[in-house]
């Protein structure tokens, strides 16, 4: 058991903090705001995270707010899908049918997007009970096994998504039953950014106690969530926010890169 003392966790939190800061200052985004403001020191802080001052000893803050996924346990539902598909390859199994079976959730959104790169999508919610679902797919595997086929490939209806079988019945050897839902994308839309900014708006009195002028920086972290990334969509770029910061920022970060952007304000 290790204990984690409090003033630990506030360390803990500046270095992450720290990081963030120095992914969006090496994006072109950051640059420019670090370059245009000719900052010659940083601070670390709190309410806001991070002061620096310019060659005209003006202070500017900046708050890092991080926006975190909502959404049902959708890994829980994984575990689910997957312990189903198991459970129908134990059916066939019994049968002395040896199949390999694979099965894909597809979000029906994503089908209708152009893309070169299909993204499977996880499931937030069953819409059926695990033994439908599963009976479903033993009919549609039967169905096709029945009209003498020895590669399966057919979908069934979940709803919100597509379950894609694959499935062979002509192994020797006994191969894992597979279920693809790894990568849950979710996008991002204007109004997730516009609360995360409605309610630094309501602190930033309490901010500019320690700075002269304050900015305010919203964090996508992909990296920590590279199962379940985040899209940032066109929409949020081009949307106008109600913001009492001097400025507005957003950076995504991927694979110890970063995207940042500048968000248009009602103001600007």
């Amino acid at each position: 058991l290790v204990t984690m003392l409090i003033g630990d966790k506030k360390e803990n939190k500046k270095s992450k903090e720290t990081l963030v800061l120095d992914c969006f200052l090496s994006t072109k985004t950051g640059q420019t705001w670090y370059s245009r403001n000719k900052f010659a020191n940083r601070q670390d802080c709190e309410e806001p995270d991070f002061i620096f001052i310019d060659a005209n000893n003006q202070t500017h803050g900046l708050e890092l707010v991080q926006f975190v996924r909502p959404g049902g346990d959708w890994q829980q539902i994984n575990r689910t899908m997957q312990h189903i598909v198991e459970q129908v390859h134990a059916y066939f199994l019994k049968q002395n049918r040896n199949i390999g079976l694979v099965v894909d959730a597809i979000n029906k959104e994503h089908l209708q997007t152009i893309s070169l790169v299909r993204r499977y999508s996880g499931i937030t919610k069953l819409e059926e009970k695990p033994e439908s679902i599963k009976n479903k797919i033993i009919k549609a595997i039967e169905t096709e096994i029945a009209a003498n086929k020895t590669f399966v490939r057919t979908s069934i209806d979940l709803g919100s998504h597509w379950l894609r079988i694959s499935a062979s019945t002509s192994f020797e050897t006994e191969l894992c039953p597979t279920f693809n839902c790894e990568r849950m994308y979710f996008d991002l839309r204007p109004e997730h950014i516009q609360n995360l900014i409605t309610k630094k708006n309501a602190l930033l009195d309490r901010y500019l106690h320690k700075c002269d002028k304050c900015s305010l920086l919203v964090v996508v972290d992909n990296e920590n969530n590279c199962f379940s990334p985040m899209t940032i969509t066109r929409p949020v770029l081009n949307n106008q926010y109600v913001s009492k910061f001097e400025k507005l920022f957003l950076v995504c970060i991927d694979d110890d890169s970063g995207k940042g952007y500048k968000l248009r304000t009602t103001d600007s």
